[in-house]
């Protein structure tokens, strides 16, 4: 930074050194937590009033060139003595930014004195007032808001700093340029525009750089003032806090603040009398000047000037009234603060007194805030308007129209006297409400362990009675949703037991078959649920009305998707009631044999002979082929077929086949078995045996059959009958006998198609 000053030294003085001097210092005094002196200010002030006393002199020069130059040359006098008048004035920014300099040092030291003194004495003998504590509280708030606005003018000046860094560096590159293309140049004709070109660029640069200096002291001054505020925050906290420890607030204090508020509520109201005979007399005088302007055909501008200011004065008065009237009514909102805050310190409240209350103002400082903010964007209007040039001063207009025209403005002026007041008025409501809530939070927050647990037990009361939604006027709360959902569940556990009670005990002893118990079993359960769901919900006095928006809610989803599963779901119902399958019974669906294990409303379970589970949708037993081995009765019968040679005694076949089927004990006698000569076969003669037999799984069958088979191949291998296989008869057609001859090994004959040497 220095390098920098005395570079741009060399070229346009020593002022410029001195100012950039000021601005290093302020920036490294932040580092240090330090300002300028008072004495290094005052050196660059005077080196500053050097350096614009030389200006002065060459601002001069140039004026009496430009009134003395010809046409060719005034334009480039003029510019230049545009560009040191500009210097001049950059000058007086500086000095005007040095003085501010000087108050900021003072300022800070001054705060930081008083900081110090606070640390060491503290804010002084207790008991505290709860107004000046109040009042510190007040002033803190007003420095955290003000806070944020230098925080964003540090941040413009840093970056005005940067562009101005920028500009400066441009400028000395564009004056290096026209000085190199003056060096260059040989020819004597071009040298003086050039001269001329290279003094405007030299000056130009100037310029910049004094603006660059220039920002650079306003930064150093922002962050100063940032710096004060900072201090300034400090000093108010820790002041806030020695209040806090030995504020007192007791009953003759409140006496004081209400006697206070009466006295306001007083005036208040006698200024409310006021403005209301005001506001009589204004209707008055506007009727009269309105008849008056209605009673002319081709009324004169006084005249209406003078209806739109009595208009306006009207107007006025219905906003004092108004705004009077609001402000009465917010002293009763003042008064239960302050009483409430004095329960609150004195600690009279109850927690749940001090949560409703913080609610409250919590209400209350959100409209007073929005309020303010109103009556702020009213000032701004009328402000805005009133600097509108007026046209009371045309010369076109007579005396009498001119005044009007002014006690239009004057209106506007006490509009604007009357919501400045206001403002205030919410300022100072904004700063009890503030406080109040301030004390009731911080109160609310030191909660003592018993009763935080109160509080919890207040708040999970609060959940657990807490409405959900209503019907028929019954409240469903979430306590009655817990309980019934308790009940539910512990109904479905009894359900589940009492099923299975029942299936295991009772129904084995009226001998039912498996697959009826188990249909009963399921329906038992079912029903139970049902009856358990009922009571659920007239114990916790649930309406059966509240589920008709389920019912509702269940009819659109059967239209929007849910057909295939109240299909199987009522296919399962027919299932059980009808019973074409039972639980136990042997069937076949899909090429598919199984035993069914369970029948649900949803799905059917089938276990297969491979002992793999398979879950079949319900409506697949209603819409397709389903064979159900065992529906009836268990009783099936099967067949065995065997073929024996042609020859064989058929009647001994039939013999030995019977004498098979009547010694297996698992083959039914009843009905007899009964054996069949079926067909003369191609290659065998075909015999059958028919007999019943009694299954429950498909590999009965089977393991049966297979008894039957060995033991007909036993029988009739011992009788010797042959059991015939697959036989072919060939045919050879020729026209001449076939030659056959013998070849043994060695004898020489050559073989068919073998050749010589």
């Amino acid at each position: 930074m220095r390098r920098h000053a005395l570079d741009r030294t060399n070229r346009f003085g020593t002022a410029t050194v001195i100012v950039l001097l000021a601005a290093t210092l302020s920036g490294a005094a932040e580092a240090q937590n330090q300002t300028p002196t008072p004495a290094q200010v005052r050196d660059a002030e005077v080196a500053v009033l050097a350096e614009r006393q030389e200006l002065a002199k060459e601002i001069a020069e140039a004026r009496r060139v430009v009134d003395s130059s010809a046409d060719d040359a005034r334009e480039h006098a003029e510019r230049e003595a545009a560009l040191l008048e500009k210097i001049d004035l950059l000058y007086g920014q500086q000095l005007t930014a040095l003085h501010q300099a000087v108050e900021l040092s003072r300022e800070k030291k001054s705060v930081e004195t008083a900081l110090k003194q606070l640390q060491r004495d503290g804010a002084g003998k207790p008991p505290f007032s709860i107004v000046a504590l109040d009042e510190a509280r007040a002033e803190l708030q007003d420095e955290v808001e003000r806070s944020e606005g230098l925080t964003a003018n540090v941040e413009a000046a840093q970056d005005a700093g940067a562009a101005a860094r920028d500009a400066v560096d441009e400028s000395a590159r564009r004056r290096r340029e026209v000085k190199e293309e003056l060096r260059t140049n040989v020819e004597p004709e071009g040298r003086g525009a050039l001269e001329r070109k290279l003094r405007i660029r030299t000056l130009a640069a100037r310029v910049d750089v004094e603006e660059a200096d220039l920002v650079e002291l306003q930064l150093a001054n922002e962050k100063t003032t940032s710096a004060i505020r900072d201090v300034r925050e400090n000093l108010l906290r820790k002041r806030i806090a020695e209040l806090e420890r030995g504020v007192e607030f007791g009953e003759n204090a409140l006496k004081d603040l209400l006697k206070k508020l009466d006295d306001e509520e007083t005036q208040l109201k006698e200024n409310l009398k006021a403005a209301k005979r005001s506001l009589a007399e204004a209707e008055g005088r506007w009727a009269q000047a309105k008849r008056r302007l209605d009673a002319v055909s081709d009324p004169d501008r006084h005249l209406a000037e003078e209806s739109e200011a009595r208009r306006m004065e009207l107007n006025t008065n219905q906003m004092a009234v108004s705004l009077l009237e609001q402000r009465l009514h917010r002293i009763g909102g003042r008064r239960d603060a302050w009483r409430h805050r004095h329960a609150v310190v004195a600690g009279k409240a109850d927690r749940g007194e001090m949560r409703e209350w913080s609610e409250e103002t919590a209400r209350a400082i959100e409209l007073l805030r929005r309020e303010g903010k109103s009556y702020r964007a009213r000032v701004r209007e009328i402000t805005d308007v009133r600097r509108t040039p007026g046209s009371e001063r045309s010369e076109d207009l007579s005396e009498a129209t001119r005044s009007w025209l002014r006690a239009q403005k004057q209106q506007l002026d006490n509009r604007k006297v009357l919501y400045e007041a206001a403002l205030a008025a919410v300022g100072t409501e904004l700063d009890v409400q503030r406080a109040f809530a301030h004390d009731v939070d911080t109160r609310l927050a030191r909660v003592p362990l018993r009763e935080r647990l109160w509080a919890f037990a207040g708040i999970a009361g609060g959940i657990w009675n807490y409405e959900l939604f209503s019907v028929d006027d019954e409240p469903i709360t979430v306590a009655k949703v817990v309980v019934g959902l308790v009940f539910f569940l512990l109904g479905i556990l009894f359900a589940s037991y009492s099923s299975r009670q029942l299936g295991e005990r009772l129904l084995p002893r009226l001998r039912l078959e498996p697959g009826s118990a188990a249909a009963l079993q399921s329906a038992a359960f079912y029903f139970l649920v049902i009856i358990v769901l009922v009571f659920s919900l007239r114990v916790v006095n649930v309406p059966l009305t509240a589920f008709t928006l389920l019912g509702g809610a269940f009819a659109i989803g059967i239209g929007f998707g849910s057909q295939n599963v109240v299909n199987n779901f009522i296919s399962g119902i027919i299932l059980l009631i009808e019973q074409p399958i039972r639980s136990a019974d042997l069937i076949e669906v899909d090429g598919t044999h199984g035993i069914v294990e369970r029948i649900g409303l949803r799905s059917t379970r089938i276990r297969t002979s491979t002992n793999v589970d398979i879950i079949v949708p319900n409506s697949s037993f209603l819409e397709k082929n389903v064979i159900n081995w065992t529906l009836t009765d268990d009783r099936i019968r099967a067949h065995v077929a065997v073929g024996v040679t042609y020859g064989s005694p058929t009647h001994e076949v039939t013999r030995l086949i019977r004498k098979v089927v009547d010694e297996h004990e698992r083959i039914l006698k009843v009905p007899a078995p009964v054996t069949l000569f079926t067909e003369f076969g191609d290659n065998a003669l075909v015999f059958e045996v028919h007999f019943w037999m009694r299954m429950r799984q498909l590999m009965e069958r089977r393991i049966i059959e297979s008894d039957v088979r060995h033991r007909i191949n036993d029988l009739f291998t011992e009788a010797g009958i042959i059991i015939a296989f697959p036989q072919r008869d060939i045919h050879l057609d020729s026209t001449r006998p076939f030659e056959v001859r013998i070849v043994t090994p060695g004898d020489g004959t050559k073989r068919e198609g073998e050749g010589g040497d």
